[in-house]
């Protein structure tokens, strides 16, 4: 009997032990799934917080295209401090690019996947920012056409102290550097100067940021062969599809003239021998005279070179010939007689009577070594001599 209960007594103490250790082993698994199930909970949202950061700063800091895509004449590109480069290749450009065209010069520039800004003659821009959300483009002067800006998050053209952003689909900015006025034709919507906004079928002047007046855009302006192509463009058409048409038409009169001349040559026989024989010795003596050398463009050459706290002003004397086309102002930082084009260039102009320039991007503490070259219409090149310059 007392084996009996002393079997049971240990028996129940082994139940409880065995129950214990259990409870035991149970909570140290709930211990163990509870930390580890959080702690990777609160790990993947801490990664999860971050990779959406990452990917919305990635969204933030997208930049756009801007690539040129038609040319026509003489293209100049100027990046950061480098010197101006004729260009005469398709090129992608970079922030703080400038493109300038010369006379009779055109360009067109695709920005992003939907806008087209196109450049008239003697245009120049500034590529001050590519971000989509916060692109700028900077007209210092000339005449630029804009299409499809307006499906951009933001597109903004600085000039002359004028915010200029589209609400249609096409506008033009016209930069007039000799009065200092910045003129903004909505052509197709509405577009926003400086707060303000311009009804589609009008345009705006402004001065100084201050605006001098609103009128409505003249049939003249919209006949205008600059606003002609524009509109062919926008419309999907060739724009060299009139240049060969015109040749095909000269080609076609030259063919009809060449024929005409074969019939009256098949009847016409009144001419004798001896004035076909003074016409043959008209002939020889003519062939015989050197053809004439047209005249060299006088050659020009810097007349003043000083340091100031604009720039370095540079001077020079007109050229007077009467097949001048270009002066080309050249910079080297090595080079003591720099010519065009081998040392680039910093300032063109096709005007003959403009005869100085402010080289507003020379780095203080430097010498440089300026030159003026002359481009004639025959593209020969006429350089004076190099003259040097400390920059204090």
């Amino acid at each position: 009997m007392q084996q009996s209960n002393l079997y049971k007594k240990n028996k129940k103490k082994n139940i409880i032990t065995y129950v214990l250790i259990g409870v035991v082993v149970i909570l140290v698994v709930v211990i163990i799934w509870y930390f580890g199930f959080y702690g990777r909970n609160n790990d993947s949202e801490g990664t999860d917080d971050v990779n959406i950061e990452n990917i919305n700063n990635g969204f933030d800091s997208q930049e756009v295209s801007a690539d040129i895509d038609y040319m026509r004449g003489t293209i100049g590109l100027k990046s950061a401090d480098d010197a101006w480069k004729i260009i005469a290749e398709e090129v992608v450009l970079n922030v703080g690019d400038s493109l300038k065209t010369a006379d009779a010069s055109r360009a067109v520039v695709t920005v992003g996947s939907s806008a087209e800004m196109r450049m008239d003659e003697n245009t120049e821009v500034t590529f001050t920012s590519l971000q989509d959300d916060s692109l700028n483009i900077e007209q210092l002067r000339g005449y630029t056409y804009h299409n499809g800006a307006q499906l951009m998050d933001s597109y903004l053209i600085t000039a002359l102290g004028a915010e200029i952003r589209p609400e249609g689909s096409a506008f033009a900015v016209q930069v007039d550097e000799t009065t200092d006025e910045v003129t903004v034709y909505a052509i197709s919507g509405d577009v926003e100067v400086n707060n303000a906004t311009i009804a589609e079928g009008f345009k705006m002047t402004v001065a100084d940021g201050e605006t001098l007046g609103v009128e409505e855009i003249t049939d003249e302006e919209y006949d205008s062969e600059w606003w002609t192509w524009n509109a062919s463009r926008d419309e999907g058409e060739i724009d060299e599809s009139d240049t060969n048409e015109n040749e095909n038409e000269n080609t076609n009169t030259a063919d009809e003239e060449d024929l005409e001349d074969e019939d009256a040559n098949t009847n016409e026989n009144t001419n004798t021998e001896e004035e076909e024989e003074a016409a043959k010795e008209e002939e020889e003596k003519t062939a015989e005279e050197p053809a004439p050398v047209p005249a060299a463009p006088v050659g020009s050459s810097i007349t003043g070179l000083s340091s100031g706290g604009s720039g370095v002003s540079v001077s020079w004397s007109k050229s007077g010939g009467e097949n001048f086309k270009y002066y080309r102002i050249v910079r080297s930082e090595s080079n003591s007689n720099p010519t065009y084009p081998s040392d680039g260039y910093v300032f063109y102009s096709g005007n003959s009577n403009e005869v100085s320039f402010t080289d507003s991007n020379a780095s203080t503490g430097k010498t440089y070594y300026y030159n003026v070259c002359v481009v004639d219409t025959s593209d020969k090149v006429t350089c004076g001599s190099g003259q040097s310059v400390n920059v204090k």
